[in-house]
């Protein structure tokens, strides 16, 4: 279900509507119902996308949410210029917004939602990837962490020093993401695209870049912290294939 604690922008919008309905309500300009509609319909739209209650392919989900965003902003900009411009009887109503917005802000600041530390520990371990760490892999991972392949934590961490023992990889960068929180546990879907360093080994072997999907499995700890205590590859280059797998890949 969608929090707005994790999309001030949501909440931003929501005083938006409002402050048009107070606006149409003292001054009685019917322009500004189909004004009201459309940015309604916007952010509702918008607030489905996000918190996928609306599912669409990527290509028209990723184009939804670059143009509701542009569009939400354009005719928020519109109607708070109109307000302004509108005479003293509501020359201070652009307060509201301006307020509302700074306090939806602050509070995402503030308030760290799971789904907001899930992404922050995701993000985190593509970043550590990015610069070979082994050491930063291994702070989020969990204790118990087991997965088809490595039977624990050292494992994986020996398979990582191993594949990350020189400048191998340019830059990753994430294209996909889908998670799905149940308690203290949540799963997380993600698609990574990885460059690679012209020196690095990989590169040496023809591969500059490759297209990874994989699986990661979450826990909340003793002290409210997200770890990865599982990870599985799904797929290298719409190749379907997993830990085992991976060393007979054909570069």
């Amino acid at each position: 279900m969608f929090n707005v604690l994790e999309n001030p922008w949501g909440l931003f919008s929501a005083s938006i509507v409002g402050l048009i309905i107070i606006y149409t309500i003292r001054l009685d300009r019917k322009m500004y119902w189909l004004s009201l509609l459309v940015l309604a319909c916007c952010v509702l739209l918008h607030l489905s996308v996000e918190s996928s209650l609306l599912e669409f392919n990527r290509i028209i989900s990723l184009a939804l949410k670059v143009i509701l965003p542009i569009t939400i902003a354009g005719l928020t900009i519109l109607l708070l210029t109109n307000i302004v411009n509108c005479g003293e009887r509501s020359a201070c109503l652009w307060l509201i917004p301006v307020f509302l917005c700074i306090s939806a802000f602050a509070l995402d600041w503030l308030v760290k939602t799971d789904m907001e530390k899930i992404t922050s520990v995701i993000n985190s371990g593509i970043k550590t990837v990015e610069e070979e760490n082994c050491e930063g892999i291994a702070q989020i991972l969990s204790e118990d962490y087991q997965d088809s392949y490595h039977k624990n934590k050292k494992e994986l961490i020996q398979y990582c020093k191993r594949i990350l023992y020189e400048p191998v990889v340019k830059n990753n960068r994430k294209s996909h993401q889908e998670i799905k929180i149940n308690a203290d546990n949540a799963t997380a879907s993600i698609v990574v695209w990885t460059s690679f360093e012209p020196d690095g080994w990989v590169f040496e072997l023809g591969k500059t870049f490759m297209q990874t999907g994989a699986r990661l499995h979450l826990k909340k700890s003793a002290d409210k912290k997200w770890l990865i205590n599982e990870v599985e590859i799904l797929e290298i280059d719409k190749q379907q294939v997993n830990w085992s797998a991976t060393k007979q890949i054909s570069w």
